[in-house]
C-alpha cells in the first residue's frame, strides 16, 4: 500500500515499516481523497511553507472543511468532516498517537466521538520533491468522484 509518497514520518529514520505506518499511509490516501489533490499536485500548485497536511489541519481547526473539500464529492458534511478527523489522526507525527486500524474501521462503522488529533510541532511534512520526472497521473485532477462517494457510504472491514 506505501509507496514513496505515503512514507510516515519514522519510516525516513528507521527504514522499518510498522502497521502505524500502515495507518500513517491510509490517512494519507483519505486526505487526498477528500481535497481531491494529490499532495504532489498541491506541492506544484501552493508554497514550500504550505502543505496538504497544514492545509487541512488548519480548515479543520477553523470549522470551515468545506474549504478543503473536492467539490465533486456530494456527500453529508458531517461525513465528510468525520472522514477528515479520522485522517488527521492517522497521520499525526507521532506513532504512538494515531490509531491502530481496527480502531480506524470502528471510527468509520460508528457514531461514536473522535479523540482530537494532536498537533505538535507540526502535522507529518509531506515529502517535497519539485522534480520534472513526478508521473503526470499523480498531477492530474481526473478520477472518479462515485468511487469516493462509495468509499464514503460502503466502509468495511475486509
Amino acid at each position: 500500500m506505501c509507496d514513496r509518497v505515503f512514507i510516515a514520518p519514522e519510516v525516513h529514520q528507521t527504514l522499518r515499516l510498522t502497521t502505524k505506518a500502515d495507518v500513517y499511509c491510509f490517512g494519507a490516501l483519505i486526505l487526498e481523497t477528500i481535497s481531491g489533490c494529490t499532495r504532489y499536485n498541491y506541492m506544484f500548485n501552493h508554497t514550500d511553507n504550505d502543505t496538504l497536511t497544514h492545509s487541512v489541519w488548519t480548515n479543520w481547526v477553523k470549522g470551515t472543511s468545506s474549504n478543503i473539500i473536492d467539490p465533486r464529492i456530494h456527500a453529508h458534511s458531517s461525513s465528510i468532516t468525520r472522514v477528515i478527523h479520522i485522517g488527521l489522526l492517522c497521520v499525526q507525527v507521532d506513532p504512538a498517537d494515531r490509531p491502530t486500524m481496527e480502531e480506524v474501521v470502528g471510527m468509520l462503522t460508528s457514531n461514536s466521538s473522535l479523540p482530537l488529533p494532536l498537533q505538535k510541532k507540526s502535522l507529518s511534512p509531506w515529502i517535497r520533491e519539485k522534480s520534472s520526472d513526478v508521473p503526470k497521473i499523480l498531477l492530474s485532477d481526473d478520477y472518479d468522484s462515485g468511487a469516493v462517494e462509495d468509499f464514503l457510504s460502503e466502509l468495511c472491514p475486509r
